[in-house]
């Protein structure tokens, strides 16, 4: 094997960018490896605020094969930076971006970061050698779906989080905020799936919900992808439920789980971030619930993502109300200590994330060696 293994990292969609941030750390400090981190979209976004050295492939999303600036774009990094290995980030559809085409194009080995086992994204058609997963759930997925084999190295993007201190966190960003500690905040994080049938009537249903529960005050985290428009249109929702809306777009991830007691979404990766700040965090944090009132919501979720076969749904650590009625007893579940306290217990059978680099470095030196 060279002294020198030559890394190409992409990303494109922002839980991905922060694995992808973890990973370029990492990988550097070893000396063993010479890495090249694309960025684009969102992802562009986090690696700039972060201050991590990357190339820019500034277009937006395509629609699959035939366009030819993307293509040509890539074509022209891997060119370039001849890597022996190519690990790229998961990105959701529709349309597809940097990942998928690298992943068409390399000519080396192609691994997957993948954020929800037996999830992935098919715009070009080409699957990767290999899928970096979280648990072994994750792998047996993606066996049946897609015939990949897996290698389970735990939460990348979490990997960091045993150096948080999640109690400072919680105290200061809530006292920044002006929510005193016996106050609950619930929060939606949003996602750009205005597309799905149900969603925006979900929104809806979240906030009503929290209305007739006399909570007149929520947090609001929207998703960089979204439009103005799109956040415009979500706001005119919850002024029209008479709520004060607390913005945490500025907050770090673990910070904005930090200060809220709840994170409503449709299967957003704020939920996988909410368990693993309650995995290190010495008191219970935010609880997810993911938001599946409506069938057009749960089919989009099913025929996606194989919603039931999802990890947190078989550990039980999210929420999954499927109606007006249901959302408010998850509400009242969540606002007593008791279960509070029995979740976040929970959350400490999670497959440790500290390890997960390591995991991954042993993953490319297998890889690479039996290419040998």
């Amino acid at each position: 094997m060279k002294e020198s293994i030559r890394v190409l990292l992409s990303a494109r969609d922002s839980c991905a960018a922060r694995g992808m941030i973890e990973l370029w750390h990492y990988l550097v400090v070893t000396k063993r490896f010479h890495v090249q981190l694309v960025g684009q979209g969102p992802a562009h976004e986090i690696f700039t605020q972060e201050k991590v050295p990357h190339c820019h492939v500034d277009l937006p999303p395509c629609g699959g094969r035939g366009e030819n600036a993307i293509e040509e774009i890539c074509e022209s990094i891997l060119k370039n930076f001849l890597p022996d290995i190519v690990l790229v980030g998961q990105s959701t559809p529709p349309g597809a971006g940097i990942d998928e085409v690298f992943l068409f194009q390399a000519n080396c080995p192609t691994l997957v970061v993948q954020d929800f086992g037996g999830d992935f994204n098919f715009t070009f058609g080409k699957r990767p050698n290999c899928f970096l997963v979280e648990d072994e759930n994750a792998a047996q997925l993606n066996k049946a779906r897609f015939q990949v084999d897996s290698y389970i190295v735990g939460s990348v993007r979490h990997s960091n989080y045993s150096k948080v201190d999640f109690r400072s966190l919680r105290r200061d960003g809530r006292t920044a905020l002006g929510i005193k500690e016996t106050e609950k905040l619930h929060a939606l994080f949003s996602q750009p799936l205005m597309y799905v049938p149900g969603y925006l009537e979900s929104i809806g249903e979240w906030a009503s919900a929290l209305r007739s529960l006399q909570v007149n005050r929520i947090g609001f985290r929207a998703h960089p992808a979204h439009a103005f428009s799109e956040v415009e249109t979500m706001l005119g929702i919850f002024e029209s439920n008479k709520m004060h809306v607390e913005r945490l777009d500025d907050l770090s991830v673990p910070q904005a789980v930090s200060v809220c007691d709840s994170i409503a979404s449709v299967l957003s990766n704020s939920a996988v971030d909410a368990v693993y700040a309650n995995y290190y965090s010495p008191v219970p944090l935010a609880f997810p619930i993911y938001l599946l009132i409506h069938v057009g919501v749960r089919q989009f979720l099913e025929n996606s993502y194989h919603l039931n076969d999802q990890s947190l749904f078989r550990y039980g650590l999210v929420a999954t109300p499927k109606d007006a009625d249901e959302l408010e007893e998850s509400f009242r579940f969540l606002d007593m200590e008791e279960h509070r306290q029995k979740i976040w217990q929970m959350c400490k059978a999670l497959p440790t994330p500290h390890l997960s680099l390591c995991l991954v470095e042993e993953a490319i030196d297998s890889i690479l060696m039996r290419r040998a």
